[in-house]
């Protein structure tokens, strides 16, 4: 059974710029010697818009795999890490372990920003459709209940 817990920024809904880290930690008994794989899902933060817009690029750091032993390992120095509950009672030396993966540099991920400069644009737009949703929705509200009135009468 795996546990996860997370350190740091949490608030997903808060703008990329004004957001901390997030470290986010996951452990678990080794049963097996078998492969093991982990998902996590990434959530992507708004960015605040720009003059020209286009795309930020922002690198997810590959991530590290520690092994928690209760006795040292020759071949490995304990790492200094700072580990959430409750893994960090699981052992009392931790050690990075070196590992392949398919991919072995950290994932760039490019982020569409909005162009801040269509500003004036987008809010007439978006006013004139409110206006004139809001003319179409009271003129089904008058037929209706013209419509309803005939009948009564």
């Amino acid at each position: 059974m795996s546990t996860i817990c997370s350190m740091g920024e949490t608030n997903v809904e808060s703008f990329a710029e004004k957001s901390g880290w997030q470290n986010v930690t996951t452990c678990g008994s080794i049963m097996s010697l078998s492969s093991y794989i982990l998902t996590i899902p990434v959530h992507q933060r708004y960015q605040y818009s720009r003059e020209t817009g286009g795309s930020v690029s922002v690198t997810l750091p590959m991530p590290r795999l520690l092994l928690g032993c209760q006795k040292r390992l020759k071949d490995h120095r304990i790492s200094k890490i700072n580990l959430c509950d409750p893994c960090v009672g699981l052992a009392a030396k931790w050690r990075e372990i070196p590992y392949n993966v398919s991919n072995s540099e950290s994932y760039e991920w490019s982020i569409p920003v909005g162009d801040s400069s269509l500003l004036t644009l987008v809010t007439y737009v978006t006013l004139l459709f409110t206006a004139v949703g809001a003319i179409l929705i009271v003129c089904a509200i008058h037929v209706n209940v013209s419509k309803n009135h005939l009948k009564q009468d």
